[in-house]
């Protein structure tokens, strides 16, 4: 990576930058015109006139989840719930007066300790009807 450097002609830095810019961003949208294309011809193998019901939406109702959300220490359940509610790991940060990176790893651990908890609970439940 250069950097600029004074006394050197800055109109050609800028285009030198707008051109990696838009090399760039035009080999993204290569890989996912490429993508999408494999997946509209591949969307049709293996399938019957089957389906495959998923009862997770149906057995998580939202009073289980505020009550595992409940049990989260104040320090991870204040983060996780303020990006819950849509505000980006910066406001986050600037409101809790925390660094960047605490923000992050407070909501990565406040995630996995709700799919703990649940996965728990859950487990616990399926096996209690194998034995009724």
């Amino acid at each position: 990576m250069r950097l600029y450097q004074q006394d050197t002609n800055f109109v050609a830095w800028l285009l030198t930058i707008q051109r990696n810019i838009f090399i760039n961003n035009y080999r993204r949208s290569r890989k996912r015109q490429h993508i999408f294309e494999h997946a509209v011809d591949n969307h049709l193998i293996g399938s019957q006139d089957r389906t495959v019901n998923n009862e997770g939406e149906s057995t998580v109702t939202m009073q289980e989840l505020d009550a595992s959300v409940d049990q989260l220490s104040e320090d991870f359940k204040i983060p996780f719930l303020m990006s819950y509610r849509g505000y980006k790991y910066h406001e986050i940060a600037e409101v809790l007066d925390l660094p960047l990176g605490t923000v992050k790893s407070r909501i990565f651990f406040a995630r996995k300790q709700l799919q703990k908890t649940l996965r728990n609970k859950f487990e616990a439940s399926n096996f209690s009807e194998f034995l009724n």
